[in-house]
Order: structure tokens, then C-alpha cells, then sequence
């Protein structure tokens, strides 16, 4: 069977950045799922046959603070996505990438699918009432 490493229908964040579209989800071929961002060209549809994601795990984002593999890795991932090089799309895909790895850090533990079970009213001391949503994460 095969195990799917991500999931782009389960993420934490969508963003755009310099020509880029920014997935914050998860490495699910992993245990625990590892946090990760998974970058692909923003005038692409993604989809399997058309488009190979570059994918930045937890476990390397200190690496990206390093200029030398910065460039390395950014020229690799534009050959793998199919892009033509040049200077300004290499800088723009480091920047992109080093633009959102505080967002990456962030990223919390995957509980898993949710389900809202229940709607409740909590109500403080002061009786000052809120809205609340019970989820099951079983």
C-alpha cells in the first residue's frame, strides 16, 4: 500500500510570495508528521502529472539561515519544478522560503481529523458569556 507523504487538502497555511505559493502542512510519510513547506510555482496547476513541489522539512530549516545551501538547494528545487534558472528567481525563491520559516516553526503537531461533537456556552465568573466549539480528535 502506498503512503501518501502530503496532503494538500490538510494544511496549516496557503500563502503567496514572490511568484511562489506556500503550503504550511505536514510530511504524513513520517511518524510523528513532520511540519513542512511545500512550495510550488504560483502560474502552475498543481496537480500529479504537472507538478513536482519543492518540500522543506522542519528537520532542515535551520540550514536555509546558511547562504551557500540556501543557493544550492534553491538552484536544485528550480531545476525539479521545471523552471528556467536565473539569478532573480533563485533569490526570489530563497526569500520566499526564508520569508515564512518563523511560519514554518510554528507550524503545531497533526492531531489528526477533526469532528465538531458539540456546541457550548461557557460562561466566566463575571458572567460574561462565550460561544465554543467541542472537537473530537480521535
Amino acid at each position: 500500500m502506498t503512503k501518501i507523504a502530503i496532503d494538500l487538502t490538510r494544511t496549516h497555511f496557503k500563502r503567496q510570495s514572490r511568484g511562489f505559493r506556500i503550503h504550511g502542512t505536514w510530511l504524513f510519510d513520517q511518524s510523528p508528521e513532520m511540519p513542512c513547506l511545500v512550495i510550488t510555482p504560483v502560474h502552475r496547476v498543481i496537480s500529479h502529472e504537472r507538478t513536482m513541489p519543492f518540500v522543506v522539512p522542519l528537520s532542515s530549516a535551520f540550514t536555509w539561515n546558511e547562504p551557500e545551501h540556501a543557493a544550492k538547494a534553491a538552484g536544485e528545487a528550480l531545476a525539479a519544478m521545471q523552471l528556467e534558472f536565473s539569478e532573480a528567481l533563485l533569490f526570489a525563491l530563497m526569500m520566499a522560503v526564508h520569508d515564512h520559516l518563523g511560519d514554518l516553526i510554528a507550524i503545531p503537531p497533526y492531531y489528526g481529523e477533526a469532528k465538531a461533537v458539540a456546541d457550548i456556552i461557557v460562561t466566566d465568573q463575571d458572567g460574561r458569556q462565550r460561544h465554543a466549539v467541542v472537537m473530537d480528535r480521535t
